[in-house]
């Protein structure tokens, strides 16, 4: 019973490592030269988010041989021939299907590293975009203000300008009527 145990517990650790350690170095030596992920297409197409695109039983017999599920009619994959010229994908029928996995588990890996690094950036360019319109917007908004403000205190300065001209020559009419009337007096009084 223990020996079960271990042997389970054994083979599990073997597959984890093979899956989660072996899909980069699998992907470097078979896929590298004709796909990226996230770089754009090569001799193939771009692996970016494939393994949103095509189940996971899809992608194992495209891979293992592509001729084959293209020779079958399949849509998907007659379209992906027809897209790259009818140049055939290298076919690999000895990669386990565990080995095939741990490939596309590391394309998923390198395709949400991607995607959370894009949608970093977009929020990126939001928030600096928005930024930029709020501080425009506070220096319109207070630009406005100012202009208004330097507009109603040159209002203001040509009004007192006006009241002190206006009293200045006020007081020289009243001095002079004044005047005009002490000397209507003076002459009413000499009659």
């Amino acid at each position: 019973m223990i020996k079960s145990v271990l042997s389970i517990i054994l083979i599990s650790a073997i597959t984890v490592t093979a899956t989660g350690q072996d899909g980069k170095e699998i992907f470097q030596t078979n896929c590298a030269a004709c796909h990226s992920v996230g770089k754009g297409k090569l001799v193939g197409p771009d692996l970016l988010g494939v393994n949103n695109k095509y189940s996971e039983e899809w992608l194992i017999k495209w891979t293992k041989s592509s001729q084959s599920v293209i020779n079958s009619g399949d849509a998907a994959a007659v379209a992906i021939f027809k897209e790259f010229n009818n140049i055939p994908m290298t076919e690999f029928p000895l990669l386990s299907d565990n080995e095939i996995k741990s490939i596309f588990q590391y394309i998923q890996t390198e395709s949400d590293k991607k995607t959370a690094a894009a949608t970093a950036s977009v929020a990126q360019k939001i928030t600096e975009k928005n930024s930029s319109v709020n501080n425009n917007d506070f220096i319109n908004k207070y630009l406005g203000i100012s202009v208004i403000g330097v507009f109603f205190l040159s209002i203001l300065w040509v009004l007192l300008r006006v009241n002190n001209t206006l009293t200045k020559t006020l007081k020289e009419e009243f001095v002079k009527n004044k005047s005009l009337t002490e000397q209507l007096k003076f002459h009413n009084q000499t009659k």
